[in-house]
């Protein structure tokens, strides 16, 4: 497909389809996206369990954060902290020899891969087909944790677990399969609400490295006191920036992109046992008063000072504007970031149309991000919208992406998030499907 013309009728077919397709229930949703898909090719998966730390500083460390940078009137529930967190490694055979330790030495490369899937269904199982593109590109070894999901859990449990997941890679408890790997050879890799989730990592640890005034701040997990330090980059696919769908992008690419609303707040989404939840609200993953909390909508978060380098990957999406806010902010602020969007791409295109050149040009600059972040800790610094057909790139400023400030945003968001909390989901429960 090499011409503009047939690219853009593979792009209308498969946003189509998607839109189109049946709606599934909540649950219906999370059982499916958690059998996954059959991995194919050089790969071994091992499932694991990460066991909650017996101390409970990591949480309340966390907890200060999502207090301190609160609004008065979200309502935020504390989640329960000793959970059991789920996950599984991924590895290319040809990279890694049976029954090498993981994390044995100090050239082990490995991308904490958050899953996408609006927090309210995905799995690592379900994203295979992201991580082993990725993983057989970059030789990368691949730990995705199967952190909980709303409705049932609502924020930070999501933020909570993938804060876990990161620190079992650096201090691994007793009984683990892999030895201490450092945060200088930890790439955050996701897309859509796990690239959103990635950054909100991101965010909390410079937040408790910030809060405390010791040389190296640190935190006491499974009986170690351990450094909080931030790994080597994030190199990220169609960040959820703004969770009120607000911001100008959202109209203004309304007719590309496969995200046209939330589904799950639609009169004739399909209701079951867990959705709508009880009470009723008006988003999935939290209380629609918690929206615009810079730790759930990162596109709000106005300092990454210190932060590790980015690669941020958007197509023509409704939340184009949220990703290129972050990005200037973050490059105005010091921090090295190199901003990618495909011209006429929806949201999360490698993964929905993998056979178009844009989906293997984005591939390939994703995973080399990962392999640069670990050899230099630099991005480039620049921005740039591939055309279609023959991809032609057009250089952008990376410090002037978007004629928007915080304030705007913010204010558009306050706007956004008034709806939500007004458009509560109360589907009748009257003969809902039991599970499957």
């Amino acid at each position: 497909m090499s011409t503009a013309a047939a690219q853009k009728a593979a792009v209308e077919k498969s946003r189509t389809w998607f839109l189109n397709a049946p709606k599934a229930s909540m649950l219906q949703k999370q059982e499916l996206t958690a059998r996954g898909s059959r991995i194919k090719g050089p790969f071994r998966t091992e499932q694991v369990s990460v066991p909650a730390p017996s101390e409970q500083d990591l949480w309340e460390q966390l907890w200060g954060v999502v207090s301190d940078i609160r609004e008065d009137g979200e309502i935020i529930e504390r989640p329960d902290y000793a959970h059991t967190l789920g996950g599984e490694w991924t590895d290319l055979l040809a990279a890694s020899p049976p029954r090498t330790p993981r994390g044995n030495d100090s050239i082990s490369r490995i991308m904490l891969y958050f899953h996408g899937g609006s927090y309210n269904s995905g799995s690592p199982v379900a994203a295979r087909p992201i991580i082993t593109i990725l993983c057989k590109r970059n030789t990368f070894r691949a730990f995705a944790p199967k952190y909980r999901l709303g409705p049932q859990h609502t924020f930070p449990a999501q933020l909570l677990d993938a804060l876990v997941a990161y620190f079992f890679l650096i201090a691994p408890p007793p009984g683990a399969s892999h030895r201490a790997i450092s945060p200088s050879s930890i790439v955050f890799v996701g897309e859509s609400a796990g690239a959103s989730l990635a950054l909100a990592v991101m965010q909390a640890l410079l937040h408790i490295r910030r809060k405390q005034t010791r040389y190296t701040p640190k935190l006491l997990f499974h009986g170690h006191e351990i450094a909080v330090d931030l790994p080597a980059g994030c190199a990220l696919l169609s960040v959820v920036g703004d969770w009120t769908f607000s911001l100008p992008s959202n109209q203004r690419h309304l007719n590309t992109d496969i995200l046209v609303g939330e589904p799950w707040l639609q009169p004739d989404f399909p209701p079951d046992s867990i959705w709508p939840s009880d009470p009723p609200r008006g988003e999935a993953f939290c209380h629609p008063t918690a929206l615009c909390h810079p730790l759930i909508s990162p596109a709000l978060c106005r300092d990454w000072t210190g932060a590790s380098p980015m690669w941020i990957c958007s197509g023509e999406e409704t939340l184009a504007d949220s990703m290129m806010l972050i990005v200037q902010t973050a490059a105005r602020q010091g921090v090295s970031v190199d901003f990618a969007q495909y011209k006429g791409m929806p949201h999360v295109f490698p993964w929905l149309m993998r056979e178009l050149p844009q989906a293997t040009h984005a591939y390939d600059n994703w995973a080399a991000a990962c392999t640069t972040f670990v050899h230099s800790r630099q991005a480039s610094g620049k921005a740039a919208v591939f055309g279609l057909g023959d991809l032609k790139p057009h250089d952008l400023d990376v410090r002037n992406l978007v004629s928007l400030t915080h304030d705007e945003a913010f204010e558009m968001m306050k706007l956004g998030r008034a709806r939500k909390i007004r458009n509560v989901f109360t589907g009748s429960l009257k003969n809902r499907p039991s599970r499957m």
